[in-house]
This record gives structure tokens, sequence and C-alpha cells, in this order.
């Protein structure tokens, strides 16, 4: 599993490379991990440009997409 420093690191060399916030994706495993995630990223980025970055977990990322897509298919 990677650590939360690393994918850290990633998401700043991502930014620093010009890649748009909202283009980055950042899943983790738990709320915690994200809300760490999204406070480190927003101590050198600034918390502007951290809420603009898609971090969440697993679970809430595709009930997202579940969200948005439920009207192509039938659930029982």
């Amino acid at each position: 599993m990677i650590q939360t420093s690393t994918m850290v690191g990633r998401v700043l060399t991502l930014l620093q490379e010009g890649i748009p916030p909202p283009n980055i994706l950042a899943m983790t495993f738990t709320t915690a991990a994200a809300s760490e995630m999204r406070d480190r990223i927003g101590a050198v980025v600034g918390k502007a440009v951290a809420k603009e970055i898609p971090i969440s977990t697993f679970h809430s990322f595709c009930l997202q997409l579940c969200r948005a897509h439920a009207e192509k298919y039938v659930f029982f």
C-alpha cells in the first residue's frame, strides 16, 4: 500500500508539472487519510487549491459515480 506522504508527494509533483487540480484524482481507504491528505496538500499549495482536487475514499467516489449515472441502470 502507498503511504499518505507518498501520495501527497505525487499530487504535489503533478501540480508542479502544470496538471490542473480538478484533473488529479486521489483516493484513499479511509476518510481520515483523505482529510490528512487534503490538509498536507493545502499546507503546501493553499487550501483553495487543495479543495479543487478530488480527494475521497474509494467508496465515496464509487457512490458519486452511481448517483451520477443511476438513470442508466436498473437496480433491484
